[in-house]
């Protein structure tokens, strides 16, 4: 049962690469002050559709990328991650932290497209897991083998002047079935990458609230985030963001739980962060946490568990302009 945690360990401790995760899929909540088009429409669109809290105080401003002036640029992620789980009320793993993981993703603007969207294109140049000495070696072992399978990944997307990410396309390396998880994982990463902005003009204390379907790899979940911006210029802005995500009963897909089946019971998220966004740059500059709690079923030769997985995530995202000593040696 100890290996069989491990793998959902790695299963799991993706789910929530960062706060405010994209996906194309979008529902609307009722309210009086939603922006533009209706919720149907907005997903024909595939865009997402917010409810206004609160315009903020004067000046009021249009919220837009500046897509003209961005330029290309290197993205780094780095995550620290504990997880830990139960079955029947008892450890299978206790808590633990592992290892720190970085990403370096390369990002290079395209000419302006003849819907005034951006395209661009994207490359994952290095992963790191970054062991300790004490480090639990299979654990280090399993997510540097996974993390390595995105080297080299890349694709393209578009970007809107209010930050709608669509035209995701992810080339691959090969022909793998396995990469399914990944790429969806990675697809994600790129959708968040950029902050869908109000229609309406809004100052500084405004508060909007958008409530969203998502599919997080194999699981399909209802997200509802929160934001409130802190503060305003003509150029750029710092957003508070909380969010909460909840996922019904549903099959999970286990090919990978070493010939165990998979069943979810509930998955509940929480977490929060701040993001500070430079209108004429694609990467923000953002931190995030996250706590997870999933409540799995697993059948295996013929016997039952109940499962809980914890998972507690701390991410930052940094623009880098250019990456030194690079120890892959590897170039966009």
């Amino acid at each position: 049962m100890a290996s069989l945690s491990r793998h959902i360990g790695l299963y799991s401790l993706v789910l929530l690469v960062c706060v405010g995760c994209k996906d194309k899929s979008y529902s609307s909540t009722p309210g009086s002050n939603v922006d533009k088009g209706s919720a149907q429409h907005a997903r024909a669109r595939q865009e997402p559709v917010f409810e206004i809290l609160d315009q903020g105080t004067p000046p009021l401003l249009t919220l837009r990328y500046n897509l003209s002036s961005m330029k290309p640029q290197y993205m780094k992620i780095d995550m620290d991650m504990s997880v830990g789980a139960q079955a029947q009320g008892t450890d299978i793993q206790p808590p633990q932290d592992l290892p720190p993981i970085s990403m370096i993703i390369y990002i290079e603007p395209l000419p302006i497209s003849a819907r005034k969207h951006l395209p661009y294109t994207f490359k994952v140049i290095s992963t790191e897991v970054n062991k300790e000495q004490d480090d639990d070696s299979s654990m280090a072992d399993g997510m540097k083998a996974e993390l390595e399978r995105l080297d080299g990944l890349s694709g393209s997307a578009e970007v809107s002047i209010r930050g709608v990410t669509d035209k995701v396309e992810i080339h691959l390396n090969g022909d793998d079935d396995d990469r399914n998880e990944l790429l969806n994982r990675m697809r994600e990463e790129i959708i968040g990458m950029s902050v869908p902005l109000p229609q309406q003009p809004v100052g500084q204390g405004a508060r909007w609230t958008v409530t969203r379907t998502l599919k997080s790899g194999s699981i399909k979940m209802k997200q509802t985030t929160n934001y409130s911006l802190e503060k305003l210029d003509k150029t750029s802005m710092k957003i508070a963001v909380d969010m909460e995500q909840n996922a019904d009963p549903q099959p999970l897909d286990s090919k990978n739980l070493a010939g165990a089946s998979a069943r979810l019971v509930s998955l509940h998220s929480d977490g929060g962060g701040t993001s500070l966004i430079d209108f004429s740059k694609l990467v923000p500059t953002a931190n995030a946490f996250s706590h997870t709690n999933l409540v799995m079923e697993l059948r295996a030769h013929g016997n039952q568990q109940r499962v809980t997985t914890t998972l507690d995530l701390k991410m930052t995202m940094n623009p880098i302009d250019k990456i030194q000593n690079e120890k892959s040696g590897k170039k966009p």
